[in-house]
């Protein structure tokens, strides 16, 4: 058993409902950060310009996205 602290229940908890809101409205988006896609295996299947394509999207639609990635 690991003992879990107020602030990373929080963090859980804050993580756990952006994902659930992205599944409840279907939006699912690929949001690579800058050069991640360079040594993604996934670059098959979404082509070279994923990341160019992913700064072309609603950047209020990512933000809860982007919000999560500068949690410590």
């Amino acid at each position: 058993k690991i003992p879990i602290q107020d602030h990373a229940r929080q963090r859980i908890a804050q993580v756990v409902d952006v994902i659930a809101a992205a599944v409840h409205s279907g939006f699912l988006p690929a949001a690579p950060k800058k050069d991640a896609c360079e040594y993604c295996d996934y670059r098959p299947v979404c082509g070279p310009y994923e990341e160019q394509r992913a700064g072309k999207k609603q950047q209020a639609r990512v933000e809860d996205l982007v919000e999560i990635r500068r949690l410590p």
